[in-house]
């Protein structure tokens, strides 16, 4: 490690823009208002992510910007709608129904550019999802959580993918605190 270089826990995201935080939010409080079981996702933490990073050097994450700004530069943007709910074991998302495809493209693309820099990542397969809500009992499951609750959900939130970033995350007490290290954009 570098001596001013330090190790920060970090992901590539897209950012989620203000009215679609709010509506999210609005899907979620639904939620809650069925059941107490259910911790929503604060706004200021809602993002897409494309890759997981975790643990990092400053130094190798900020030598990979140049890269992650040309590959931005040659993508279009994406337009991205959620209309269904989905679930992980313990977590409550919004599932994209359209733009997909073109984000595990986006993701792709990132990912490649992880592994030229050395960069480490979860390699789970990308999955566009929004997650609003997380259950309290980790025990429980999510899906028989929304088979009792949401099965008759209904939405339309939509948006323009304009951008993704490079975001520090801190892990608090009070829950994560988010600091963007780097934003790219997509050619509009």
């Amino acid at each position: 490690m570098k001596k001013n270089s330090q190790i920060i826990r970090a992901f590539v995201a897209v950012p989620i823009p203000e009215h679609v935080k709010q509506l999210a939010a609005e899907t979620g409080a639904g939620l809650l208002n069925s059941t107490k079981e259910l911790k929503l996702v604060k706004l200021e933490n809602f993002h897409l992510t494309l890759a997981f990073i975790g643990d990092v050097e400053t130094d190798l994450l900020e030598g990979s910007f140049n890269a992650l700004e040309e590959f931005a530069s040659s993508m279009p943007s994406i337009h991205v709608e959620f209309s269904r709910i989905g679930s992980f074991p313990s977590v409550i998302y919004l599932k994209t129904s359209i733009g997909e495809r073109e984000l595990v493209e986006l993701s792709k693309g990132v990912r490649r550019i992880l592994v030229s820099h050395e960069l480490p990542f979860d390699p789970k397969p990308f999955k566009g999802h929004l997650t609003i809500a997380r259950l309290r009992n980790r025990r429980k499951k999510a899906k028989e959580f929304l088979k009792a609750y949401a099965m008759d959900t209904r939405f339309r939130i939509d948006f323009k993918v304009e951008s993704f970033a490079v975001i520090q995350s801190e892990l608090t007490a009070r829950g994560p605190i988010y600091t963007t290290l780097g934003e790219f954009h997509l050619v509009d």
